[in-house]
């Protein structure tokens, strides 16, 4: 069960009001209404004064929603602000839960590794259950707690390992060629290009074939319901959170009895049907089987029964069978999770090379003698761009996909000075971390040599939370690293990018949003080389 949000506290009240003022006098339904709702206005009150009591600072907090109203700001200022405010630990209201920010490095690391074990589980956001077998939200790897979480995590390892990403890479060789032809387009019409716009048709090309192995042609047409649909999750969703968030349970119970899905209905089923018809499909033709995308991988480490279709003789361990909707959950994340932030980074990558030339030249020379001429970026080459590699990991550092980490405590526990109870989250803004001065000197420069062998071995490794750190960090990560190498690689070895002098300049503005997003529009100007 979720935390009770305030409507959940308050509307038994006044469904009691009502039947009180139908059924007995006026002045006694009155009295019981007021004593009703001052009761739970003062428990809502009591709630909020958690971290006080505790002597922890924090900044003032809505009755009902706690700080989640300061989450139409975006996250990276506001973080800033209470920081210099109250300090490195402070106390928050969010999602019907008391939250504790913390952005002392080594707390940090006792909760995301050290005591892993007593933060494994993640804050429950949107009213899911285990026992909902409709959602694909609810069967993904992120909403999974606990033991299940291990064990899903576990068994869908293998399908992200070096060999099955190496079956990848003339995916992103393919769609680097159209991405290509796209900016030599924009080039022969003397257009800047507005990264943003083809970062994100580049990242859903290659996401939509690794992911489900259906190319959508999203770089070469305007309007694709793939992007349209995907993007929703990310820009159509505050008014219907807000709601979720003043009535989690009752919505939570409403979804799974009636199966009609609260969050963005339409965009959900879309990609539901997709992967439906995906699933019976490789059921039914084992040719389709010898796939190279994600989908067969997550159905190889997922489903016994499609490995032992496959191949009758398959004599794997004898690990847990997941249900379709569990199997389909896993590439649906898989999707949004590497569309959106892989094409965030990308843009912010591109642009920060393009207001540091003396960078973006060490990159290209790096990209043209370990990939020569106009040749496709082969695996064994990939390690080899080692400052490419610097210069991705001090754009994650300065613009970070995600901006903020979330783990909820599962079992009360000491952590450093502070007692932290069971049932509190902890918020863990990457961005105050990623410009700690002391962690970090001169931290609004960009700096790729940071990231050199010799600058890393100077810090501490939870300094850098681009992708997480500990058991639960992006099992991703490898994937999106290896693209926007080579994409980087294979840009710069045919374009030098340059911006205007009146183009925005760091900061960069951003959107409010659990997730990063460009709050302007940026552009680069394209050279030939």
């Amino acid at each position: 069960m979720l935390p009770l949000g305030a409507g959940e506290v308050l509307l038994p009240v006044v469904v009691a009001s009502y039947f009180l003022f139908k059924n007995v006098a006026f002045l006694t339904a009155t009295t019981v209404l007021v004593v009703g709702v001052s009761s739970a206005l003062c428990y809502l009150k009591y709630k909020k004064t958690y971290w006080k009591r505790r002597g922890i600072p924090g900044p003032p907090t809505n009755l009902f929603l706690g700080n989640i109203p300061d989450m139409a700001r975006p996250p990276q200022e506001v973080d800033v602000e209470w920081k210099q405010e109250y300090g490195r630990i402070f106390g928050t209201y969010m999602f019907g839960a008391a939250d504790l920010t913390v952005c002392d490095i080594s707390m940090v690391k006792q909760i995301m590794c050290t005591d892993f074990a007593n933060f494994v589980d993640r804050p429950q956001f949107l009213p899911y259950n285990s026992k909902d077998k409709t959602c694909l939200f609810q069967n993904s790897l992120n909403s999974r707690e606990g033991e299940e979480w291990k064990e899903l995590r576990h068994q869908l390892t293998p399908a992200f390992t070096t060999g099955k990403i190496k079956n990848i890479i003339p995916l992103f060789n393919k769609c680097a060629r159209i991405y290509l032809q796209v900016l030599d387009d924009h080039h022969k019409q003397n257009k800047p290009v507005d990264l943003n716009v083809v970062n994100h048709r580049l990242t859903m090309d290659t996401i939509s074939q690794a992911a489900f192995g259906v190319d959508v042609h999203s770089q070469t047409s305007e309007k694709n319901p793939f992007m349209e649909h995907a993007s929703s999750f990310f820009t159509d969703m505050p008014l219907t959170l807000t709601f979720i968030w003043l009535f989690p349970n009752i919505l939570m119970k409403f979804q799974q009895y009636t199966g009609m899905q609260i969050v963005l209905p339409k965009s959900h089923n879309f990609f539901l049907d997709i992967l439906n018809s995906l699933y019976e499909k490789r059921f039914k033709n084992k040719e389709l089987s010898k796939s190279a995308d994600f989908y067969e991988f997550i159905l190889q480490a997922l489903s016994k029964e499609h490995r032992e279709a496959v191949d009758p003789s398959d004599s794997s361990p004898n690990t847990k069978s997941y249900e379709k909707i569990e199997i389909n959950a896993q590439a649906f994340l898989f999707l949004l999770a590497g569309y959106e932030t892989t094409a965030f980074t990308l843009t912010a990558a591109f642009y920060l090379l393009a207001l540091n030339p003396e960078a973006q030249e060490k990159a290209r020379s790096e990209a043209r003698r370990v990939v020569p001429g106009d040749s496709d970026v082969f695996y064994e080459q990939v390690s080899q761009l080692q400052y490419i590699d610097q210069v991705i990991s001090e754009t994650l550092r300065m613009y970070t996909a995600g901006p903020r980490i979330w783990r909820m405590c599962t079992q009360s526990t000491q952590v450093g000075d502070y007692f932290i109870e069971k049932g509190t989250s902890i918020t863990i803004p990457v961005n105050l971390l990623h410009y700690d001065e002391e962690l970090y000197p001169d931290p609004h420069h960009f700096n790729p040599d940071r990231f050199s062998a010799e600058g890393k071995a100077e810090r501490n490794p939870l300094a850098f939370l681009g992708f997480g750190a500990g058991p639960r960090n992006c099992i991703g990560a490898r994937f999106a690293q290896i693209q926007m190498k080579i994409l980087i690689a294979v840009v710069l070895r045919r374009f030098k990018l340059s911006v205007s002098e009146d183009a925005p300049r760091h900061p960069l503005k951003m959107n409010p949003g659990a997730f990063s997003r460009w709050g302007q529009k940026l552009f680069v100007k394209l050279e030939p080389q």
